[in-house]
């Protein structure tokens, strides 16, 4: 028997539920158990099977006959929102000018 945490986001909260497989189960096998336990629902399985969601184990994406371990997390992934190169762009332009204003206000002293 393998324990395995299913995580999706829902909302904007982060959904974790404990899955009981049997040995050798796959991704594949997993999503079906959660989709028949009720967990998730059929238009989640849907849009994995339509590439709209991406399924990962520990954050890297994995193929529905992917071999589950004991204690792997699988999750859920959607498609990104923003395009990371430019998060972090706005995240040092950001930084930058809160120092700046610091700098010259003082409150750094």
């Amino acid at each position: 028997m393998l324990h395995v945490t299913l995580a999706r986001a829902a909302g904007d909260e982060v959904r974790c539920d404990a899955l009981d497989l049997p040995a050798g189960a796959t991704v594949a096998g997993a999503l079906a158990h959660a989709l028949r336990a009720g967990l998730l629902a059929a238009d989640e399985v849907q849009a994995v099977e339509a590439g709209t969601l991406t399924v990962a184990v520990h954050g890297r994406s994995r193929a529905a006959g992917h071999p589950l371990r004991e204690g792997d997390r699988i999750e859920l992934l959607g498609p990104l929102t923003v395009d990371p190169k430019v998060a972090r762009q706005r995240r040092v332009a950001h930084r930058r000018a809160a120092q700046a204003r610091d700098k010259w206000s003082g409150a750094g002293r």
